[in-house]
């Protein structure tokens, strides 16, 4: 078997050679299906959305950085400037209309509930000593994962067939391996015959292909603080886009 990595079978490729780790054995059909999820969003489009999400990040800090916050109530009610500035940049679904404002602030109050139990601090506290964008830069995070993250996951997931066989969604991580040059055992392949695994690997591939178009990774400590001394150094430009309106 060894030595024989561009040897084709009648259904089957294999790819390597002993000296390069596996085999990447697979069919047809697993090719197909490796293509399919991959382009379940398309990549370009993709970028252009991650990069609206990169450039919503500073005004939306801005919006938040010009506000004197005394409570936790004026906290949120920033917050909800911050974010309707932060999706109107990136084409989210908002709504200026005061009467529809209670829904952001209920969305908002529920998410910093969750925030201050996850980090097992006052919310308030922050908003008070200035350190409100660093609320902030959490939601905004949130809405970052809920919109790329969550679409590629949706889509992808819709595109891997449901109900086969482990050797099936192996076949589709030997596609995975063999396309992005990942030297994987063949023990941590038999794992992604397990189809939340395999996807789990195919969403990351993806995200690392839009983050190296973007250079975009919000969550690392150097983006965030990147970003925010982008919010302080704002041009007027900036400051008109990010706080125009909101009062």
């Amino acid at each position: 078997m060894a030595g024989h990595g561009e040897e084709k079978k009648k259904d089957k490729k294999e790819h390597g050679h002993e000296d390069e780790g596996p085999k990447y054995t697979y069919e047809p059909q697993h090719e197909e299906v490796y293509k399919h999820a991959m382009n379940a969003v398309p990549l370009k489009e993709h970028i252009a959305r991650a990069k609206r999400h990169r450039k919503g990040w500073a005004p939306a800090l801005k919006v938040m950085e010009d506000k004197e916050i005394n409570n936790l109530d004026e906290g949120i009610e920033a917050m909800a400037d911050a974010i309707i500035q932060y999706r109107k940049t990136t084409k989210l679904p908002v709504s200026e209309d005061k009467e529809d404002r209670h829904y952001i602030i209920s969305e908002i109050e529920a998410w910093v509930k969750d925030w201050e139990k996850s980090n097992k601090t006052s919310a308030e506290q922050y908003f008070k000593i200035g350190k409100g964008h660093e609320v902030l830069t959490d939601f905004l995070k949130y809405e970052y994962e809920r919109d790329i993250v969550g679409k590629v996951a949706y889509e992808m997931k819709k595109a891997l067939p449901e109900g086969e066989k482990p050797a099936f969604y192996k076949g589709v991580a030997n596609v995975y391996a063999k396309e992005t040059g990942a030297q994987l055992t063949e023990g941590e392949l038999t794992k992604m015959g397990d189809r939340d695994t395999l996807l789990h690997y195919l969403n990351q591939h993806y995200h690392n292909l839009v983050m190296s178009k973007t250079k975009f990774m919000p969550g690392k400590k150097e983006e965030d603080d990147k970003h925010h001394a982008g919010a302080s150094h704002a041009t007027e430009e900036h400051g008109a886009a990010g706080g125009g309106g909101h009062h």
